[in-house]
């Protein structure tokens, strides 16, 4: 009970602040070649991209197999898929690693009729797990808090949330946990902002999905929130 208390005074996010911009993307086909326009987009955790074409026969893929708007279709049609942690955490928990999302038109892949969307993610501490297999030594870190300052590391074998926590002096925040949350570590980064520890992963918890988020207590910001499933 105590550790629970502890776990619910410490971890939490902040309610998100990051812009929510919808950004359109013209399908188009001339000269026996197709077209997104643009076809390169930079967007920030949160927006929306929205696919539109008003003739011709498309379709909107991920090469990754993370979205997709369906059977080929003529238009007028629209797609739109919102690029928020949620989806991050689908793509993290689908074996996909990064920010960067190729897709394709489907009926048109041979004429290079291809797509890219990177999400830019905020300032903010990044949690990496690596070496997550059962019978093995996990290493959690996070990097980018504030030098020196405390951090807390925490995890959820429940699910992904959201849960709204109080954090103290941080205010009530929206964590990406279910409860209970369990404090894996709590202390002080280094000089360059980094906490790291190691977890010994019991061999029979081959299959289980753990929910992971750190917290920077002195700046009250969330790093990022990932679900990693023992190998």
């Amino acid at each position: 009970m105590k550790n629970s208390l502890t776990a619910l005074a410490l971890l939490a996010f902040a309610p998100s602040a990051f812009s929510q911009t919808t950004h359109t993307v013209t399908l188009t086909y001339s000269g026996n070649r197709g077209a997104f326009t643009p076809n390169e987009l930079t967007i920030e955790l949160g927006d929306t991209v929205h696919w539109d074409w008003q003739s011709g026969y498309h379709s909107v893929d991920s090469f990754a197999g993370l979205f997709s708007s369906g059977p080929p279709l003529v238009g007028p049609f629209t797609y739109d898929v919102v690029f928020d942690q949620a989806f991050l955490n689908n793509a993290q928990a689908s074996g996909f690693s990064g920010t960067s999302f190729d897709y394709f038109c489907t009926p048109h892949l041979h004429g290079d009729m291809v797509g890219n969307v990177t999400v830019a993610l905020p300032s903010q501490p990044l949690l990496e797990v690596t070496s997550f297999e059962a019978g093995s030594t996990a290493t959690v870190s996070v990097s980018r808090g504030t030098s020196n300052q405390m951090m807390g590391i925490a995890y959820s074998l429940s699910g992904a949330g959201p849960t709204l926590l109080p954090a103290g002096p941080c205010g009530p925040i929206l964590a990406e946990l279910s409860a209970p949350v369990t404090i894996a570590l709590l202390s002080a980064a280094d000089a360059s902002g980094t906490l790291t520890m190691s977890a010994n992963i019991p061999a029979m918890a081959q299959g289980i999905s753990v929910y992971w988020q750190a917290l920077d207590l002195a700046s009250c910001t969330l790093s990022n929130s990932g679900t990693w499933r023992i190998r």
